[in-house]
């Protein structure tokens, strides 16, 4: 399983980064669309600050018709590059929007192999638990069939070390069957 999820990991990169480098080189083109678009408002109003009509200044026909004609044109090469600009500044969000995904990507794939490399860990600690715990169990039992063998083995000790310990001597027997005399009278002593 983590093998496959090394595999999963390793193809979300590989698409972030692509989805990167393909948001860069968007931003790069956008960059260029925008410097062309400035350089041409800049000569346009250079141009227009030309004008042969400026200034009541008077011209000949001529020279205003180009001017004019020059003038349309430069303000279509501008309307066509605000409408490339336009395109480009979508498509650098469209890249963007791509790239965010990707990002998340990586990271709920990041997120799905910490979460299983914590299962592991965590089966691995009860799985080691476990074995303590019956390891532990095994050395109380075994203590506690050393301890009942001791026992044992002290008892049979004791009962067949010596059998005249055991057997009461017969003048103490009967010395202890015997009731108590009593003592005799104080009087009776005296008289003899």
């Amino acid at each position: 399983m983590t093998r496959a999820l090394d595999i999963l990991l390793q193809h979300a990169e590989q698409a972030r980064d692509q989805a990167l480098a393909a948001c860069q080189q968007a931003q790069a083109r956008l960059q260029g669309l925008q410097r062309q678009l400035d350089q041409l408002l800049g000569y346009q109003r250079d141009t227009e600050a030309r004008d042969p009509t400026r200034e009541g200044r008077s011209t000949g026909i001529d020279a205003l018709l180009v001017h004019r004609s020059f003038m349309q044109r430069l303000q279509q090469a501008v309307d066509l590059q605000q409408g490339q600009l336009d395109h480009a500044q979508l498509h650098a969000q469209a890249v963007q929007a791509d790239l965010l995904a990707a990002e998340l990507r990586v990271a709920q794939v990041q997120k799905l192999q910490q979460r299983r490399n914590l299962e592991n860990l965590r089966q691995q600690e009860r799985q080691e638990q476990r074995r303590s715990d019956d390891a532990g169990q095994q050395r109380l039992h075994h203590s506690r069939a050393q301890a009942a063998e001791a026992d044992a083995a002290t008892s049979a000790a004791a009962a067949s070390a010596s059998p005249s310990t055991n057997r009461p001597d017969p003048a103490t027997a009967a010395a202890k069957a015997a009731p108590p005399r009593a003592a005799p009278a104080r009087g009776a002593l005296m008289s003899r």
